[in-house]
């Protein structure tokens, strides 16, 4: 059948999850840099930077997993 809804949803369930744990991932990268970076007016010195440098890049690296993952599973499942 060229409309069996029910059947290409099921089999695209595991495509679903992947895109809200992408979503999941980037709002809480999203929401880490709402909380932790966007305050903050100290900036970077030497007595700081390491631990600044490690939680910045973990709040970006967040963000930008989830958008890979999201953007991946919807050219996968619109293209294929």
């Amino acid at each position: 059948m060229l409309l069996d809804i029910e059947g290409i949803f099921m089999n695209d369930l595991p495509v679903f999850l992947k895109i809200l744990i992408g979503l999941v991932l980037f709002g809480w990268g999203y929401y880490r840099y709402r909380q932790v970076i966007k305050p903050d007016k100290v900036g970077f010195h030497k007595f700081n930077f390491l631990y600044k440098f490690q939680r910045n890049a973990f709040i970006y690296a967040l963000m930008a997993c989830g958008l890979i993952m999201v953007m991946r599973e919807l050219v996968i499942l619109i293209w294929f």
